[in-house]
């Protein structure tokens, strides 16, 4: 829809300058689908072992199931300020400290998204020589 597209070009246009212009695609479209309640669409940017803390989404059913409790525990879904691509060291810089779960040197990149004054940290990685999102932190 016309809206989604807006939400995309908007999403895609607050993360900025990146680290590699690859990696804006899907965090672009999981937060774009994250917004719209839309599991299928962050299913889409996302790749399997997905973390999450210290646990494992193995197959996408189960990951599906973990984006509709999180859509559904998240009323609002608006993004509250600009998003951000980071390294882990920038990311120990904006919040202070690293998410539990989230392990620096392990080549992923990360995207800061703040719904609901709390912070959704996306964790990107490459399989296949393309970014997918692989894990999420709070």
């Amino acid at each position: 829809t016309g809206r989604t597209s807006k939400r995309g070009r908007q999403a895609a246009k607050q993360l900025g300058a990146t680290l590699d212009p690859r990696a804006k695609g899907p965090a672009a479209a999981w937060i774009v689908g994250f917004g719209a309640g839309d599991a299928n669409k962050m299913l889409r940017a996302s790749a399997l072992p997905f973390k999450i803390g210290k646990h494992y989404a193995r197959t996408f059913k189960h990951l599906r199931s973990i984006y509709r409790a999180l859509i559904a525990e998240t009323a609002k879904r608006t993004l509250e300020r600009g998003v951000q691509l980071l390294t882990a060291a920038g990311l120990r810089q904006r919040l202070g400290t690293l998410p539990r779960g989230i392990t620096p040197g392990s080549g992923h990149l990360y995207v800061v998204a703040r719904f609901m004054k709390n912070d959704l940290v996306l964790v990107l990685g490459k399989k296949g020589g393309r970014w997918y999102v692989v894990g999420l932190g709070r």
